[in-house]
């Protein structure tokens, strides 16, 4: 098995998935079907690059009931052995959009009356902490990648900016746990 499966971490099984990712090829018709409710939540993520941290952030959004969660094709972590793996099976379960470009899939839900929430560093001057976010709409969740955060373009669309303040001088949380976070609160 160790010479079939060189590399992989295979603890002695391999399998095939019957299943497939529940891609979600047109939004606008997600957007206007019933999965969408008063208070859905849809998270995007800005050029998130790592596999394991998409793993974790697909997890993180079928537990807590995301409506959808949005990619840029060109900007994100392919989905493979070690997104399934870091998702616990969530990969196969949680309904997933490949945007061509992020800021249009911002901009038809802003245009379906999405609220849209950037996620940036306590530094960002206009951020306030997420315990004040008291949202009762449709939201969009956006966070970015560890090192560079939201792109400029993208932070456009935001209509409110949250941060999880630190208790330490440690400059961040992975975006994983920062996304975990953000979603139980949204959530209660």
């Amino acid at each position: 098995m160790d010479k079939n499966y060189r590399g992989l971490m295979h603890r002695g099984f391999v399998g095939e998935l019957k299943s497939t990712i529940k891609s979600v090829t047109s939004l606008e018709e997600f957007l206007d079907g019933p999965a969408i409710e008063k208070n859905s939540v849809i998270v995007a993520l800005d050029s998130i690059s790592d596999q394991q941290n998409l793993g974790a952030m697909i997890r993180s959004c079928y537990f807590f009931g995301a409506s959808l969660m949005v990619c840029e094709i060109r900007n994100s972590a392919p989905i493979d052995h070690m997104t399934h793996r870091c998702s616990a099976g969530a990969s196969l379960r949680q309904p997933l959009h490949w945007a061509n470009k992020l800021s249009d899939a911002l901009q038809v839900l802003k245009e379906k009356n999405f609220t849209i929430v950037g996620a940036v560093t306590e530094r960002h001057p206009k951020a306030q902490p997420y315990q004040q976010l008291k949202l009762q709409t449709k939201t969009v969740l956006i966070v970015g990648n560890e090192e560079n955060g939201l792109r400029p373009h993208v932070l456009r669309f935001c209509d409110h900016l949250t941060t999880i303040k630190r208790k330490t001088n440690f400059d961040s949380l992975n975006v994983s746990v920062s996304l975990g976070i953000l979603l139980a609160h949204l959530n209660k």
